[in-house]
């Protein structure tokens, strides 16, 4: 769902902690209440421009326990992949169910060729979502001084393991 102006306390609460901000550009550090208004200011305009962004994520009775979405990267160009949750909302499968919602989306409402995602390479649970989620290795990198996992899926990928997929689903045995 997207941001709204009234999400911005919400916003800023989610970046006082400094763990979950821990493998962000900004470090493990709270993110100050300017640089979360920037941050919102700049998803609210991608979205209304785009209708690509980062995004609010509600439970069902509305508390929000994080942000997810996309961001245009210039090297690799490209879209990004990114999401961060809140403390307690960390190990309860989150992450990967929305890594894989967002990549399924991505295919089906852009005609973007591939999409990126980036984690620390010290980052195991995230890179471990991302891969849950269809992203491949594609190279290493350093960045900002920080040893980096740039991982791709193109469409074409995409589209192979979800036909694949498909197919398993409809074997004998199987649960759908």
């Amino acid at each position: 769902m997207p941001f709204s102006e009234d999400d911005l306390p919400a916003l800023v609460a989610l970046h006082a902690d400094p763990e979950v901000n821990r493998f962000l550009a900004s470090g493990p550090v709270a993110l100050q209440p300017g640089d979360v208004r920037d941050r919102l200011d700049r998803y609210l305009e991608d979205n209304r421009r785009h209708k690509i962004s980062g995004w609010k994520l509600e439970t069902l009775d509305g508390v929000l326990v994080g942000r997810a979405g996309f961001s245009k990267l210039k090297d690799p160009e490209g879209y990004e992949l990114g999401y961060v949750l809140q403390r307690n909302a960390w190990g309860a499968g989150y992450a990967t169910e929305i890594a894989c919602a967002l990549v399924a989306w991505f295919f089906e409402e852009t005609a973007e060729p591939q999409l990126f995602a980036t984690a620390e390479e010290a980052h195991d649970a995230s890179i471990r979502v991302l891969q849950k989620a269809g992203l491949h290795l594609w190279q290493d990198r350093e960045i900002d001084g920080v040893a980096c996992r740039i991982f791709r899926v193109t469409r074409r990928q995409f589209l192979t393991e979800a036909n694949a997929s498909l197919s398993r689903a409809g074997e004998p045995g199987s649960r759908l």
